[in-house]
């Protein structure tokens, strides 16, 4: 019999958000200013937010990530769709 563990609801989880570009880069200040983040993909050149990363050849789908502790994520933005943590973290090379 083995033995299941919970997950710690304090360890760092990625979470990604994706969909049309011009709605990931109208996302992307808010979720990556808030105190509840870590780490950002693609990272923050100073100040500025970055442009989201492309999905298709066109550009027309864009994508972010962001680490936050799994009992406090961030809430998926309006028009966006959640990735799921395990891809993201693969994605990022975590």
């Amino acid at each position: 019999m083995s033995e299941t563990t919970e997950p710690d609801p304090n360890e760092w989880v990625w979470q990604g958000f994706y969909g049309p570009a011009d709605a990931v880069a109208a996302a992307m200040p808010a979720i990556y200013a808030d105190a509840r983040v870590g780490a950002r993909v693609p990272l923050p050149v100073g100040e500025e937010t970055p442009a989201p990363l492309p999905v298709d050849e066109e550009g027309l789908d864009g994508m972010f990530a962001v680490m936050t502790r799994r009992s406090d994520p961030v809430p998926t933005p309006a028009d966006l769709r959640a990735a799921r943590s395990e891809m993201v973290g693969r994605m990022v090379g975590a």
